[in-house]
């Protein structure tokens, strides 16, 4: 076996890792400087967050994001304005999400930067933190980036994987107990007053409930 093949034989898994569908960039390799320099932050921040501690606005502590004066004279129990929450939920990011978005994005790069060497590599890199100017007059770079928005369909395949994702979710309802719901914050989720008196004026209507769907020991004890 000639060295070079030993060198091509030890390159391998490296070459495996650039190959692969959105392939992550590993220590040593030029494509984490890259990143760096595109984003402005390290490929492995963050990497020790097991949870995401910092939280977005609810339909529960909309109080602690909005200005009152704003939602002062607004219906605040209407399906709109839970709607509007949502939409802000949705839209904001917390500093561990915005990571994870840009290294998914730089992810699908790695495929187009694989067969590229390092003076190309730059080159693109340039191309791209210039392309949003490219062309433009000054003071119309926003016209700029509002036309790129307009044509992108990012937003609408974000919203359908997380549909997909979110109806997954409901049809396994163990897999979102242990991934989701035993991570969340129970202080966070109260219980709505209307509907625990809705319950407790109905509750001998779900006490008959239980005992015809469930099987208790209830006739049992009735019984003895």
């Amino acid at each position: 076996m000639q060295p070079s093949d030993k060198k091509k034989l030890l390159s391998l898994p490296f070459y495996l890792t650039k190959r692969q569908e959105t392939p992550t960039p590993r220590a040593g390799q030029t494509e984490i400087a890259l990143f760096k320099e595109l984003t402005g932050e390290d490929w492995h921040a963050h990497s020790r967050v097991n949870t995401d501690s910092e939280t977005k606005i609810t339909e529960f502590d909309y109080e602690n994001y909005l200005n009152p004066a704003l939602i002062k004279d607004m219906d605040t129990s209407s399906p709109e304005f839970k709607e509007f929450v949502h939409q802000l939920n949705f839209l904001t990011k917390t500093k561990y999400e915005a990571h994870q978005e840009k290294k998914n994005q730089f992810a699908k790069l790695q495929q187009v930067l694989a067969p590229l060497n390092a003076e190309e590599k730059r080159a693109l890199i340039h191309l791209i933190k210039n392309k949003r100017t490219e062309g433009c007059v000054d003071g119309k770079e926003l016209t700029s980036r509002l036309m790129d928005t307009i044509v992108d369909e990012s937003f609408e395949k974000e919203l359908a994987e997380i549909s997909e994702a979110e109806n997954f979710a409901l049809k396994n309802r163990y897999k979102h107990q242990r991934e989701t719901m035993d991570f969340a914050d129970k202080k966070r989720m109260p219980v709505d007053e209307r509907s625990v008196r809705d319950m407790l004026r109905n509750q001998h209507i779900f006490r008959n409930k239980i005992d015809d769907e469930l099987p208790t020991y209830t006739s049992m004890q009735e019984s003895s």
